[in-house]
């Protein structure tokens, strides 16, 4: 499997974690034997500011380490634990086409303003590394955050995709993206959604036909390939 996988949070990762490897425990001892030989350098030093001055920071630098290695020594962090984060910053966006199943054509989906793409956007949420909980989470995602009982909308997986594209989120950097599609079907169309444009608490939403996003050059150069998905699976 391949894991897709932002560099600066894994930097970050490996960064918070450089004292709990096996090679932290060895560096994290021998600065403690150090400091331990720092201490009598210091006190034989004849200027009594510097050496109380030197004292001082060598002790600080012991009680340092001794902390970092007691630290290390508690957590039992390895190499396996390391593979094992980095496989759960394998991030996922499951994307959910919501369709009006109570028109007549059943061609309108919702989307809304996204402010990290610039752009409307079908309803999505990030995710961990898919599993049998997955549906469900992006139900709970559907409900909490559209205000939709789940009774009046069914929700079915489509399909899995991938796509390399610039993100208006990251400075146009090109980003790898794990996109798992699924389609909801809106039986009964709450109150709060009719008309062609709606607020849902600060989510500004609007119905549109997947011909009306591709004719949106700002959307179509964004988000096409997603777009380009739900028109191949979901309608």
């Amino acid at each position: 499997m391949m894991l897709r996988i932002d560099k600066d949070r894994l930097h970050a990762l490996l960064k918070s974690h450089k004292h709990d490897l096996e090679m932290g425990k060895v560096e994290c001892a021998v600065n403690v034997v150090a400091a331990v030989f720092y201490l009598p350098a210091a006190y034989s030093i004849k200027n009594i500011y510097l050496r109380y001055a030197l004292l001082t920071l060598a002790t600080i630098f012991l009680i340092w380490n001794i902390c970092l290695l007691v630290r290390v020594i508690k957590n039992h962090y390895g190499v396996e634990q390391l593979f094992k984060d980095i496989g759960n910053m394998d991030i996922h966006s499951s994307i959910v086409a919501v369709r009006d199943a109570t028109s007549e054509f059943k061609n309108r989906y919702l989307v809304y303003w996204d402010d990290g793409w610039g752009c409307d956007f079908f309803p999505n949420h990030t995710m961990p590394d898919a599993d049998d909980s997955d549906q469900s989470i992006v139900a709970d995602y559907l409900k909490n955050q559209f205000e939709i009982p789940d009774s009046d909308f069914q929700l079915r997986y489509v399909t899995n995709s991938h796509s390399s594209k610039p993100s208006t989120e990251h400075d146009n950097e090109i980003r790898n993206y794990d996109y798992r599609l699924y389609e909801a079907d809106v039986k009964k169309m709450p109150q709060e959604w009719t008309g062609d444009q709606f607020t849902l608490g600060s989510k500004k939403c609007k119905w549109m036909t997947l011909d009306e996003m591709e004719r949106d050059k700002n959307t179509k150069s964004i988000n096409g390939d997603v777009i380009s998905l739900v028109r191949q699976y979901a309608s």
